[in-house]
């Protein structure tokens, strides 16, 4: 899972120009700004606009933005915008490294970094959603040395340019050079300036409380603009790798 966390030679890169171009495929590296559904255009970042006929838009999901005083600093990430030998590199040069966690993915990130660092601290708003896992989890972390602060959250991060260290609610403050942070993910549509699914290959606004029982997300609709079934829901779920709960 975290591969990244290896030395750089025994990562497989791939490239995603060549990859793509063994397919018949133009890749582009940009940023999407803006999707015109009039006029059936994309406006990228540095890069010209394009036209489409159809667009499927697979962006993923990106970490809840917790609203942390001072994360722009260097050495703090949320999970999504983790650059992976850069906190590969950061976690040989600082040893107190600073785990957030939301979901399980946090809490498989510290054990993988306990392997590799003297000094790991795992923090959470709670740890139910380990469910009846919990107590084996915590008994895996104690024999790590494995520091855990439950029922905190991040108040704030300190340092200049770089973390040195956390304020959380206890209140204590936590030296560390590297903070990484699971919020837990929702879908990364940020760019859409409306809701959107297809018809006829054209983009159409949805009503917010089409979105509530999971239409929010722009995939073809089955003929005439409606609220999704429950099956459409389900199937829209598996092909976007979440489920479109309140709680993703």
């Amino acid at each position: 899972m975290f591969s990244w966390l290896a030395e750089k030679s025994q990562c497989k890169i791939i490239k995603l120009a060549d990859f793509s171009r063994e397919f018949s495929v133009e890749f582009i590296k940009a940023k999407a700004e803006k999707i015109n559904p009039a006029r059936k255009k994309i406006y990228l970042k540095d890069e010209k606009p394009f036209e489409f006929d159809r667009l499927i838009v697979a962006t993923g999901a990106i970490s809840k933005n917790l609203s942390i005083k001072g994360s722009f600093k260097e050495g703090f990430s949320y999970l999504s915008e983790v650059e992976p030998f850069s906190i590969r590199d950061s976690i040989k040069v600082y040893a107190d490294i600073i785990i957030f966690a939301a979901t399980s993915l946090g809490v498989s990130l510290a054990y993988a970094l306990s392997l590799l660092s003297g000094n790991v601290k795992l923090l959470a708003n709670n740890f139910d959603f380990l469910g009846i896992h919990k107590q084996h989890v915590f008994n895996i972390f104690k024999e790590r040395k494995v520091d855990i602060y439950s029922a905190v959250t991040v108040e704030e991060v300190i340092g200049e340019a770089r973390v040195k260290a956390i304020r959380i609610s206890l209140p204590k403050v936590i030296a560390s050079g590297v903070v990484l942070v699971d919020s837990g993910f929702i879908p990364n549509r940020g760019f859409l300036d409306t809701l959107l699914t297809t018809k006829n290959g054209f983009f159409t606004p949805l009503e917010k409380a089409t979105d509530e029982v999971g239409g929010g997300i722009p995939y073809k609709a089955d003929g005439d603009l409606k609220p999704p079934s429950a099956q459409t829901v389900g199937e829209r779920s598996s092909l976007t790798g979440f489920t479109n709960y309140n709680d993703v």
